[in-house]
């Protein structure tokens, strides 16, 4: 069952549906149709690193209704056997859309790594994950990011998106604002990346990290409109809260191009954790111009 056929089956797409959730002991009920809202797992570390159940139960409450997972190890998520932790997030109404999993790439270990991939998309296609995502790029012992030291990990890269198209999924890279140094030659590490990987590599656009980098995240998405199929909607902290970041005009530049699919993530909390995790969900569930229902 594929992403779109999971979501429908819970009734996740049916216009007119009626959301409810609850946080910290507020009970909220609007009458709007279901959108889709995802949450990068690395915003809760904390909490999934006391009580996993909870964790997950408490996005649920939130309205999340995808889940991106990081710490992939030994088919393992937060020492959860993989398909355990699948139906412990499915059985509080939410799927697993995506996983950040490290490029284990080095030159000497090339194959190993491409194995490790192999090994990796298999488990993650058994469970319904149709997307995987390379966080960072990998360092090599301190060789400075150079054309030399970035050919051959594009190289890889292309073999890992190979390794994903074989099985039906999709790989893509998530940028940082160290992406957006030049090299020696002039270019742009990201803009080189983009060049010399296959179009079907897709990039998950951090808009704050973009920012940080010193690029116009809307000049980005205008440029590879082709490129980015996914936005990781990140703020200072809450989403929405520093009033910095023109969130109309991200998604609606994004939604021109046809991508959505918004990922939270939030790594500065000047409230409780969760609290934090629900007042983002809140203001994207009510922005009119976040459009995503599946």
């Amino acid at each position: 069952m594929n992403r779109k056929d999971f979501l429908k089956s819970l009734g996740f797409l049916a216009a007119g549906a009626t959301i409810g959730y609850s946080c910290k002991g507020r009970n909220l009920l609007q009458a709007e149709p279901k959108k889709v809202i995802g949450v990068q797992l690395w915003s809760v570390r904390s909490l999934m690193n006391q009580d996993v159940p909870a964790t997950l139960k408490g996005l649920a409450d939130c309205g999340y209704l995808a889940i991106e997972c990081f710490g992939y190890n030994d088919a393992k998520y937060f020492n959860i056997d993989i398909n355990d932790f699948n139906k412990m997030v499915n059985d509080f109404g939410m799927k697993i859309t995506s996983s950040h999993l490290p490029a284990r790439y080095t030159p000497e270990t090339r194959q190993q790594g491409l194995d490790w991939w192999k090994d990796a998309a298999d488990k993650h296609k058994a469970i319904g994950c149709d997307t995987m995502v390379v966080p960072a790029l990998p360092t090599l012992h301190g060789v400075p990011r150079e054309v030399e030291w970035l050919e051959p990990v594009c190289e890889y890269l292309n073999e890992v998106n190979d390794i994903a198209r074989a099985r039906g999924m999709r790989a893509g890279f998530h940028n940082h604002n160290n992406d957006e140094t030049r090299m020696q030659n002039g270019e742009v590490i990201l803009d080189y990346l983009i060049a010399n990987t296959d179009p079907s590599f897709f990039i998950q656009l951090d808009n704050h990290n973009m920012v940080d980098g010193g690029r116009d995240p809307i000049a980005f998405l205008h440029q590879y409109k082709s490129r980015t199929q996914q936005l990781h909607v990140k703020d200072d902290d809450i989403i929405g809260a520093s009033g910095k970041i023109d969130f109309k005009e991200l998604f609606t530049v994004a939604a021109q191009y046809g991508i959505y699919e918004p990922i939270v993530e939030v790594e500065n909390y000047p409230i409780e954790v969760m609290e934090c995790m629900c007042q983002s969900a809140d203001y994207l569930l009510n922005a009119p111009y976040v459009q995503y229902f599946g």
